[in-house]
C-alpha cells in the first residue's frame, strides 16, 4: 500500500498555537537526508551568477519554486582595489556589503590578505594557552 506522507507545520507563541498548515515544498531542515535533498531540489538554479542580471535570475526562480533565501545570510564582498563598489539586490532587498567573511573555517577580506586569518589564529592559540594555564595552575594548587 503506497501512502503519502505529507508535512505541516504551525506556529507557536506564547502557548498559543495557529491550525496545522500542509507544506507542499522545501526540505526538512535537521534531517540527515536533508543537505542531499537540499541539492537534489535546487539541481535546476543556474550555475552561474553574473551580477545583478544573475540574481534576478535566482530571485524569480526562488519565487518559482517557492524557495526562498535568507537575504540577511548573503553578503557582497568587494574584492581588489580597483572594484566599483556596486550594490546588488536580491528581489527588492539589498544585500549587504561585508568587509571580510569566514567560508569553510577561512577568513577572506576584500584585500584578500591572510592577516585576519593568522589574527583569529593567534587569538584561538592564546585562549587555549589560558585555558591550559588556569588548569595546570588549578591542579598545582590543591
Amino acid at each position: 500500500m503506497l501512502r503519502l506522507l505529507l508535512r505541516g507545520q504551525r506556529v507557536v507563541i506564547r502557548g498559543s498555537m495557529s491550525q496545522w498548515a500542509c507544506v507542499h515544498s522545501g526540505v526538512p531542515q535537521g534531517s540527515i537526508l536533508g543537505p542531499l535533498l537540499f541539492l537534489i531540489y535546487i539541481n535546476k538554479t543556474p550555475i552561474y551568477t553574473q551580477l545583478q542580471r544573475d540574481l534576478n535570475l535566482i530571485s524569480d526562480w526562488a519565487d518559482t519554486w517557492q524557495m526562498k533565501f535568507n537575504i540577511d545570510k548573503c553578503k557582497v564582498l568587494h574584492v581588489g582595489s580597483r572594484n566599483i563598489k556596486y550594490r546588488y539586490f536580491m528581489g527588492p532587498t539589498e544585500i549587504k556589503v561585508a568587509d571580510y567573511e569566514k567560508d569553510l573555517g577561512v577568513y577572506v577580506d576584500a584585500s584578500m590578505s591572510h592577516s585576519r586569518q593568522c589574527g583569529e589564529a593567534i587569538k584561538k592559540a592564546n585562549r587555549m594557552l589560558g585555558y591550559i594555564s588556569r588548569c595546570v595552575g588549578l591542579s598545582q594548587g590543591r
